[in-house]
């Protein structure tokens, strides 16, 4: 008879407790606290709902932050709270949880997934990396994972291409991985496909402000602000980390021939990417997106249950509750109160930009991307308003500034992986990261100033 082991926590019964009790005891302070805020409108001075939604809205905001509980809970109990304190009618807070964009960053994830399952995207990095010429490894793999984070989410890339650097047997470099780490950052930034924040920062825009920004109006206010970056980027790469006394890796040769699966994946994501590009205002982004998802499954390249396993839903989930929660704020006039009281703190129209800019790109070192566009967007829309800028200005910027995380592991997974490996410390990145982080946002007030005003968005 096998003799049972057993594990015994000697520690004292009130540290067990404490660990066991204080996530759920400090949750229901906040929502303790959110019921004394809903007993005062006087604070704010606006309508109950108003005041309800804000209150709402800042509990949200601090879920988030503190990571609490689960973001995507957090869209959950924003959602039921708007509904408990009928700030908005019922199927007003539920039809704005499926909107157009989630459909899109849902199509954009079964892309990605058909890429990874089928091993287009590791064929075509492999292929590029391979190749002979004077580029180093690291400009390699730098343009690669910047390339392919401008097809599918950047989180994904970083996960395909860190083990390939790690596990090629020869060593690697630290230029490597934080060419991966960056080149995936950077290049998630120039189109809608790199991560949820910019489909985010879009359908907060729309549900707040009824405005629309296309595929292809997104790319080409933000492709030219990653290029930039992107060339700064690896020059500071180049500057820091210099070639250490290892051997070069050796990463062998693609795959064999081509398969028919990875032809029909490639062809699909050909054709939808030119469809968002060419059609994506008349069809819309969302109809091409289901388009590609069942063209995914009539030629049997995703199965159902690979949309259990490769689609984070956790981020679809928070997604639709953050436009909920900011077509709450606007509808009830939250936003603009948020806004006029915020430009208290930055008077001018040029603080008020940067100082957003700056908040966004700190808080993403700490906060996932798409908490911090839920967080502060809804805010930099009221502002635009109070200033007389045009929303989609800050709109764009702070979806932008969202995804220039360079430093901290915490909010990209991309980072997490990176860091994970051990090669990657704190200190390797603590004063390259800070300086890309400073020049990002410099170019980006520079995009703002100079180049959209020829987009026709006006200047600030």
């Amino acid at each position: 008879m096998t003799q049972q082991k057993y594990l015994i926590d000697k520690r004292h019964i009130s540290i067990i407790l404490f660990q066991k009790l204080y996530k759920p005891a400090v949750f229901f302070i906040l929502i303790g606290l959110l019921l004394l805020w809903e007993r005062h409108p006087d604070i704010t001075g606006l309508s109950n709902n108003a005041h309800d939604t804000l209150g709402i809205f800042f509990l949200c905001v601090i879920l988030w932050i503190t990571n609490l509980i689960p973001p995507a809970i957090t869209g959950f109990t924003g959602i039921v709270l708007l509904v408990i304190s009928k700030a908005l009618r019922p199927e007003e807070v539920y039809q704005m949880f499926f909107t157009e964009p989630v459909f899109f960053i849902l199509s954009a994830f079964a892309i990605a997934a058909g890429m990874r399952k089928t091993g287009v995207a590791r064929r075509i990095t492999l292929w590029f990396i391979s190749l002979k010429g004077r580029l180093p490894l690291r400009a390699r793999l730098y343009i690669m994972s910047a390339v392919l984070s401008m097809l599918m989410p950047e989180y994904a890339v970083a996960a395909m291409l860190i083990p390939i650097v790690l596990e090629s047997g020869t060593g690697y470099k630290k230029s490597e991985l934080v060419s991966v780490m960056w080149g995936t950052q950077i290049g998630g930034l120039a189109t809608l496909l790199g991560g949820a924040r910019g489909p985010l920062t879009i359908a907060i825009l729309k549900a707040t402000k009824g405005i629309d920004i296309s595929f292809l109006q997104w790319s080409a206010a933000a492709f030219p602000v990653a290029l930039i970056l992107l060339i700064i980027g690896y020059w500071i790469i180049s500057l820091f980390f210099k070639d250490e006394n290892k051997p070069a890796i050796e990463l062998g040769n693609p795959p064999g021939i081509i398969r028919f699966e990875e032809m029909i994946m490639l062809g699909i994501v050909i054709l939808t990417v030119t469809g968002w590009i060419l059609y994506g205002t008349s069809v819309g982004l969302a109809g091409i997106g289901l388009i590609a998802i069942i063209m995914l499954f009539v030629f049997g390249i995703l199965k159902v249950e690979d949309l259990t396993r490769r689609i984070d839903w956790s981020i679809i989930i928070m997604y639709g509750s953050a436009i909920s929660i900011g077509f709450a704020l606007n509808k009830t006039g939250g936003a603009t109160w948020l806004g006029t009281y915020s430009s208290l703190i930055f008077p001018g129209v040029i603080s008020t930009t940067i100082g957003l800019f700056f908040i966004a790109v700190i808080m993403t070192e700490f906060v996932s991307h798409s908490a911090v566009v839920a967080a502060l967007l809804p805010v930099g829309i009221g502002m635009s308003e109070r200033l007389g800028i045009n929303p989609v200005i800050m709109s764009i910027g702070i979806g932008l500034a969202s995804g220039m995380a360079f430093i901290f592991p915490f909010s990209s997974p991309g980072n997490m992986i990176a860091y994970s490996s051990g090669a990657i410390k704190l200190k390797d990145l603590a004063l390259p990261g800070f300086i890309m982080l400073f020049i990002s946002i410099i170019i980006l007030f520079l995009a703002v100033e100079f180049y959209y005003p020829v987009l026709g968005y006006g200047k600030i």
